[in-house]
């Protein structure tokens, strides 16, 4: 609302003067200010609030210092000129001649996008290190783009099949998995932008030992499996699962989820991984405070990350103050936009970077 000022005017006028009686002087009385019953209790509220926030800030932050961070563990890299072609039990049990030469592929790249405020790219990243193994990181057995979006109040996983056949910064085009054993994950970060036109804002890892650790915690989980599925899960175990809804505990969805010679191979145990991850989520997702506490407290020193304290709370307050719940779930490549080849004796997916990219980001972003 404007407001109009007036420059005012001190006019001087003659007061008539007349005589007052004397007042005998008092001598003035300290008045003693009451406090306020309501205004002290808000103080006192305020201040409980106060160190109720910071102690539930130096407790989270203690919990989360149990992640063990990249910056901590050294990250070896293998030099350019060490790199090889791994062959496979399934490249070996399909030899064969090359159907198309290394050289002969051209690689039309997407443009990189800048980042979305309102979308968080996490890459979750399931390494190929054996339980008890000497090495300190093998490829990427599983990696799964998930995206949280703020406008949609949707979680997306989409998961990268390790067998695609890709450019990696600094080496020979080859298996996409092999970008993370070459150079952690900077150069998986790095593989995964360029190739696929789209920004990462942290990673999370766990091997399977972790996995096994922090499934226990959440285990048993309600799982469907097929005909198929069930002889390759009985197979070597006196389980006796069945046709149709399981309980499985961790050991089972360890293998349900790493299941490669059953069905469409890693077309359907990346379906798998993220039929996990989602069911995992919506059980934790009903769990009682004190409930969540406890696993958090256990599980966060199976994880690694490059993610900070605040980082963390940041996103998890994000998923839960949206009430996110995890949407579709997707694969690339897509069906259609790839070739099954034999390059350097190994079965591989060359994709189709460009169009990849565009279903990706539609995936991620709607559009």
């Amino acid at each position: 609302m404007a407001r109009h000022l007036h420059d005012e005017k001190t006019i001087k006028r003659e007061v008539p003067t007349r005589r007052v009686s004397p007042v005998p002087k008092r001598k003035k009385r300290r008045r003693r200010k009451k406090s306020h019953p309501v205004l002290l209790a808000l103080l006192i509220f305020v201040l409980l609030v106060g160190l109720c926030l910071g102690g539930a800030y130096y407790v989270l932050n203690t919990k989360l210092n149990k992640i063990e961070r990249y910056e901590d563990v050294p990250q070896p890299t293998v030099p350019p000129e060490e790199q090889s072609f791994e062959l496979e039990e399934t490249d070996l049990a399909n030899p064969g001649e090359d159907t198309v030469k290394a050289e002969e592929i051209v690689w039309h790249k997407p443009q990189v996008t800048k980042k979305e405020p309102k979308v968080k790219n996490i890459l979750l990243i399931g390494q190929d290190r054996r339980v008890g193994a000497a090495e300190t990181r093998a490829r990427s057995d599983t990696v799964i783009i998930c995206s949280i979006n703020e406008e949609t109040n949707k979680i997306t996983l989409t998961s990268l099949m390790r067998d695609m056949y890709v450019p990696i910064p600094g080496y020979y085009d080859n298996r996409f998995n092999s970008a993370f054993a070459y150079g952690g994950i900077e150069l998986l970060d790095q593989t995964v932008e360029e190739d696929f036109g789209i920004r990462l804002d942290g990673n999370v890892e766990v091997d399977f030992e972790g996995f096994l650790d922090v499934m226990g915690l959440i285990a048993p989980l309600e799982i469907e499996l097929k005909d198929y599925e069930v002889g390759y899960m009985n197979s070597g175990t006196t389980w006796g699962l069945h046709t149709g809804v399981n309980s499985l505990n961790a050991e089972q969805l360890l293998r349900y989820a790493r299941m490669r010679y059953a069905g469409r191979a890693d077309w359907e145990r990346t379906e798998r991984q993220r039929r996990v991850l989602t069911a995992a989520f919506n059980k934790v997702h009903g769990r009682s405070f004190a409930e969540l506490t406890d696993l958090v407290d256990a599980a966060l020193p199976c994880l690694r990350t490059d993610l900070s304290n605040m980082e963390i709370l940041s996103y998890v307050y994000t998923v839960l103050s949206h009430k996110m719940t995890i949407g579709e779930t997707y694969r690339l490549p897509v069906e259609g936009t790839y070739t099954a080849e034999k390059i350097w004796g190994m079965d591989v997916l060359v994709p189709d970077l460009e169009a990849n990219s565009k279903y990706l980001h539609q995936y991620i972003y709607g559009a």
